[in-house]
């Protein structure tokens, strides 16, 4: 693989052949109905076709491709409707799985979760920090929300709404500018509130503080200006 087109020298083959996949086709350099050739693609990096049918599944889990057997992949259409739909039910299962941490989560975990908003909070106030880096971390927030929720079903269906870790990363490299601190910190602060909720054992109040992580979210989110297809209804103001 080309290494300009390389995402993180950490992740495997596909998921770095599925990401530059995903990025051609959020950006519309690859329209909805054009088929993926695995012969094409494997020649386009240099790999086998094993890893490139790995990537196309990776990049069929996350909603931009139709892959049938015997049948080559084909481009889903992708618009900033379906992208928003898919971050507000991402939004309301996180906030279902904060109902849950509010029930059942101990000391222990709740200490490791604000050791983790101090951690995300120091790159925040970091000098010089950009959007990826900071999701980079703040996701952990996330993935020890839907531990302490401790509900396989719930994690396994907010992966399957958002599309896994292929999508997320595409959608936040969109963003790869200079962080601005104010929103983060915005963003940080709700995680506060619903950790003291959680604490609390306030299960309405850590869902408030959850969906309002997703809002503010969203408004970076949105103004990536993603898809392959034409908007039909605005997005969110």
């Amino acid at each position: 693989m080309r290494r300009e087109e390389t995402l993180h020298v950490s992740r495997t083959l596909p998921e770095q052949i599925a990401d530059v996949l995903a990025d051609d086709i959020l950006s519309g350099r690859m329209v909805a109905g054009e088929r993926i050739a695995e012969q094409a693609v494997a020649d386009r990096f240099g790999v086998s076709r094993g890893p490139v049918r790995d990537a196309i599944k990776l990049i069929e889990r996350a909603g931009l491709v139709i892959n049938r057997p015997r049948v080559s992949a084909r481009v889903l259409p992708v618009t900033l409707e379906t992208l928003r739909e898919r971050q507000e039910a991402r939004t309301c299962l996180l906030a279902l799985g904060a109902e849950y941490a509010a029930a059942k989560a101990g000391a222990e975990e709740i200490a490791q979760m604000r050791a983790l908003l101090a951690d995300v909070r120091a790159v925040a106030d970091a000098p010089m920090t950009d959007y990826v880096t900071f999701n980079q971390h703040s996701l952990v927030l996330y993935e020890k929300l839907m531990a302490m929720a401790g509900s396989r079903q719930l994690s396994w269906l907010v992966n399957q709404v958002w599309g896994g870790p292929v999508l997320q990363m595409h959608l936040y490299r969109q963003g790869n500018t200079m962080l601005p601190r104010d929103w983060a910190l915005r963003l940080l602060e709700c995680w506060a509130k619903a950790i003291d909720a959680i604490e609390a054992g306030d299960a309405e109040a850590a869902r408030v503080a959850i969906v309002q992580t997703g809002v503010i979210a969203w408004e970076r989110l949105g103004a990536a200006g993603l898809g392959n297809a034409a908007s039909t209804t605005p997005g969110p103001g």
